[in-house]
């Protein structure tokens, strides 16, 4: 089984994946860099910082301390 992730990083094999990765968790947010910083400073690791894309949405990668991968993002 191979994954295309969104959030630019190559394919990744489920085989090949580490012990920890698990699903990737969305949430919608009006303030996705206050949240975001909030998310770092409750202990998350940052995996991509705040940016805005071209079509106007901003959206943020995050990792929790179980290892979640966790993705915030703006209403388009």
């Amino acid at each position: 089984m191979m994954a295309r992730p969104t959030h630019g990083s190559s394919l990744l094999s489920v085989q090949a994946m580490p012990a920890t990765a698990t699903i990737e968790v969305a949430f919608v947010s009006d303030q996705v860099v206050a949240d975001h910083q909030h998310a770092l400073q409750a202990g998350a690791t940052e995996y991509a910082a705040p940016a805005q894309k071209p079509w106007g949405q901003t959206v943020s990668y995050l990792r929790c301390p179980d290892g979640t991968l966790v993705e915030l993002y703006s209403a388009i």
